[in-house]
């Protein structure tokens, strides 16, 4: 691997997360489909409803951190150029 493909995974598990910092992603999931199931409305749950990032950060943080990582992915992508 060289160091332009380093970079690379590195910029993709800054924006996507690294595997073993979203181990609550799991629990998140089986806490939706559980309450789906015993939801006697029918009330739709998201994997999302249930991330603790996501419940603690602002819509505001969350577009702030979106926009960071897409920029540091761009300055890997295009080398600091």
């Amino acid at each position: 691997m060289d160091a332009r493909e380093l970079a690379s995974w590195i910029a993709f598990f800054n924006l996507h997360g690294y595997p073993d910092m979203r181990q609550e992603f799991y629990g998140a999931q089986i806490a939706s489909l559980m309450l789906q199931v015993v939801s006697s409305k029918g009330k739709k749950y998201k994997t999302t409803d249930f991330l603790l990032d996501e419940i603690l950060e602002s819509k505001a943080e969350r577009e702030d951190r979106a926009l960071r990582q897409h920029l540091e992915y761009l300055v890997v992508a295009t080398n600091g150029k």
